[in-house]
């Protein structure tokens, strides 16, 4: 979003355009990446970052970022908020690294590879709660747009993968990539 200085189509744009509400939701800070500033030249009519998202909601934090379910419960609230078409763009935040170990009660599924060091295991098993995390929630967003009388589409996509670790730790660990030489073109799909 750094690169973006002005306003060019997008997908965003382009529904802007056929006459739908265009929201960003990102439950982190507003200026981070500049997306305060490249949401609206991107075609966003409005951008709800951390501070909106908990006044929405009865915010709940997991590793000092707002939960997938908080987000869930926010683009619930925006999309059920709006009379004609609407696009919702969201970005979670529960799963970014850093991947810090999580107090074991915190803990419902156990990560065991015996090839990967007390490191690389914790911050995979911190990873794969999250992904239960996330799996909940897209379950729960995939209900709740079955039960909308109004034609919903629900679309989930990761961005990057995941670090697991300094220098793709796990990943080189287990021998899946060898970050530690360059990453080939192959390694990086």
């Amino acid at each position: 979003y750094w690169y973006v200085s002005h306003s060019f189509p997008t997908y965003v744009s382009h529904y802007k355009e056929a006459g739908y509400a265009t929201m960003a939701v990102h439950p982190y800070l507003k200026e981070f990446y500049s997306r305060d500033s490249a949401y609206p030249l991107l075609g966003f009519d409005v951008f709800y970052g951390q501070e909106e998202v908990e006044a929405m909601t009865q915010a709940e934090y997991k590793r000092g970022y707002v939960s997938d379910a908080t987000t869930a419960q926010a683009i619930q609230t925006l999309m059920d908020g709006q009379e004609g078409p609407a696009f919702l763009f969201a970005i979670t935040m529960q799963n970014h690294q850093p991947f810090t170990a999580l107090d074991p009660s915190e803990i419902r599924i156990q990560v065991d590879c015996p090839a990967l060091s007390d490191e690389s295991r914790t911050a995979l098993t911190t990873y794969v709660q999250g992904l239960y995390d996330a799996d909940r929630m897209l379950g729960e967003l995939a209900d709740w747009v079955d039960s909308r009388e109004r034609p919903t589409v629900l679309v989930f996509f990761g961005d990057h993968l995941p670090t697991l670790g300094g220098n793709f730790l796990a990943y080189n660990e287990t021998g899946f990539i060898n970050s530690l030489d360059g990453l080939s073109p192959e390694e990086w799909q």
